[in-house]
């Protein structure tokens, strides 16, 4: 424990107090683990999705292509074998239908 001196206005005395270590709150609280709400990602907007297959092409490696391609998208099976493409003019080409 340390004493200080400190003001309590611009002009007032020196008065001395003893400066311990403050001890939070949130430091004695026990927090339960949370269970996770989602057990499968969620799927993307079609939106978001169109953007990320237009985006993807400046990926460098194929691991990273491969990542993009197969994030679900609302409205395609969730069977996580998204295998839709984007070519380079935009178009859509999905290789599962054909």
């Amino acid at each position: 424990m340390k004493k200080k001196k400190y003001r309590e206005n611009w002009n007032g005395p020196f008065l001395s107090g003893v400066v311990i270590k403050a001890v939070s709150k949130a430091s004695r609280m026990v927090r339960p683990l949370l269970e996770p709400m989602h057990n499968t990602p969620l799927p993307l907007s079609k939106k978001k999705d169109d953007d990320l297959q237009q985006i993807k092409k400046f990926c460098l490696s194929t691991e990273s292509q491969d990542h993009y391609r197969r994030l679900p998208c609302e409205g395609e099976e969730q069977d996580g074998d998204n295998y839709s493409e984007v070519s380079d003019e935009g178009e859509s080409t999905d290789y599962d239908s054909e």
